[in-house]
């Protein structure tokens, strides 16, 4: 509930202009907080005990909810007398139009549109395949005969790879748009995966496989949460983005031990090319979300 949901319900209220790459930006410091506190914490319970670590990780955790809290006492600019960054007027009418804010519709009207329910499958495979690669790849490339500590470093690459994908694929949706951001973020994860079936054995590959899921992680982090703002609106964002937000998170629930189940019986092959299957299958959702989302801004234009 703190993770994402304030982040890009802020973000999404106060920028017209840039919201995607501003968003990106504070993911990438979501990637770079854990890639650096994963440390952190490691070394403080070797050193400390995991009493004080945990009182530690506590403490830090109250002091970002109390600054998201601070941020979320007021939604929206207007509230404070302001208007969000991108919107101020402009002599062109056409400009004018282009930076208006959409408010959107409703959390019981997106209930009954098809896009709130391609969003939410698609959320739900991405939970999928984002939790699914991240906690078998380690044991993955242990059984290929992987050193672990080199297994680990996979991941930190990943880890730092992802600060420049969340930054970029921000900044790329800004770009080339929404469509043709999807299909790029899921030609790199599907890439990715490739390089995963051959990192086993041929070392080479892992790194190759963690760069460009890293570069890819937009698909998962950044543009379910611009979805959701370019498709519903900002009306009641923060209803809309939980309720499809819990189906990614029941994509994480079940994605482990289903691949655990999948690798143990027929190997992990077989797993990873369901996962490239999932990754077209959410490319498909996504398109057919942005498509749904131009009828609803059509039908409700204020």
């Amino acid at each position: 509930m703190i993770t994402f949901i304030p982040v890009t319900m802020i973000l999404s209220n106060w920028f017209v202009k840039k919201r995607e790459l501003v968003t990106g930006i504070a993911i990438a410091f979501s990637n770079l907080g854990g890639a650096v506190f994963n440390t952190v914490i490691s070394k403080l319970i070797s050193t400390e005990g995991w009493r004080y670590a945990y009182v530690f990780s506590g403490l830090l955790a109250l002091a970002a909810c109390t600054i998201a809290v601070l941020f979320s006492l007021k939604r929206s600019p207007e509230e404070y007398g302001q208007e969000p960054y991108g919107a101020e007027s402009a002599a062109d009418s056409a400009v004018q139009e282009k930076q208006k804010v959409w408010m959107g519709v409703d959390k019981k009207t997106a209930l009954k549109t098809p896009a709130f329910y391609f969003l939410c499958l698609a959320m739900l495979l991405t939970g999928i395949y984002g939790a699914g690669i991240a906690n078998h790849v380690v044991t993955y490339l242990c059984k290929g005969g992987w050193d672990i500590t080199a297994a680990g470093l996979v991941m930190t690459v990943y880890t730092l790879a992802g600060v420049a994908g969340s930054t970029g694929g921000g900044a790329l949706l800004e770009k080339i748009g929404y469509r043709k951001g999807v299909i790029a973020g899921g030609v790199l994860g599907v890439l990715a995966v490739v390089s995963l079936i051959f990192g086993g054995k041929i070392h080479a590959m892992a790194y190759i496989f963690a760069i460009l899921l890293g570069c890819g992680c937009f698909l998962v982090g950044l543009l379910p949460s611009q979805s959701v703002a370019n498709t519903f609106g900002l009306k009641e964002y923060a209803g809309i983005y939980g309720m499809s937000y819990a189906c990614y998170l029941i994509g994480c629930a079940v994605s482990t031990p289903v691949i655990a189940i999948i690798s143990e019986k027929t190997g992990y092959l077989t797993a990873w090319i369901g996962i490239v299957i999932l990754i077209l299958a959410i490319i498909i959702l996504h398109l057919l979300c942005i498509s749904e989302g131009e009828k609803i801004r059509e039908k409700y234009p204020d």
